[in-house]
């Protein structure tokens, strides 16, 4: 029961981000997308500063973007829906979680995913060393 609601949860996220990406013009990337976007604000969400030293085109940028604002709404969706269980909540949010990443993984080049995966792995470890989350955010010592 468990694997066929995640199954369905991410075939959801996955056609819908794929219609949101079709529907989406090119030529104008969401606020969030742009180069001048707060980096607090994605901070925060865990978000966007991960892809900062990824040198991302702007179509990369702009395709991420709407995946982000794809997730955030079906979580909110999830989290305000009084029938789930809060164990139910955690595994849809989970599966949403995971296909997103899914997704935005294949947007990017081997390159870039290496570099992704790189920079994932320093903060883990700063974090399990008791830093904050963002290891560029560190004073230099």
């Amino acid at each position: 029961m468990k694997a066929t609601i995640t199954l369905i949860a991410a075939l959801a996220l996955a056609s819908t981000a794929a219609t949101s990406l079709a529907q989406t013009p090119a030529s104008s990337p969401s606020p969030a997308a742009s180069e001048g976007s707060s980096g607090k604000k994605n901070h925060e969400h865990g978000g966007q500063g991960l892809f900062d030293s990824l040198n991302l085109t702007p179509d990369q940028k702009a395709k991420i973007a709407v995946l982000r604002a794809d997730l955030r709404t079906k979580q909110e969706a999830i989290h305000s829906n009084a029938a789930l269980t809060p164990e139910q909540k955690e595994e849809q949010g989970r599966a949403l979680r995971e296909a997103n990443r899914i997704q935005v993984e294949a947007i990017l080049t081997p390159d870039q995913l290496a570099q992704l995966q790189k920079v994932k792995a320093e903060r883990e470890e700063h974090h399990k060393a008791g830093g904050e989350a963002n290891p560029q955010a560190s004073p230099a010592k």
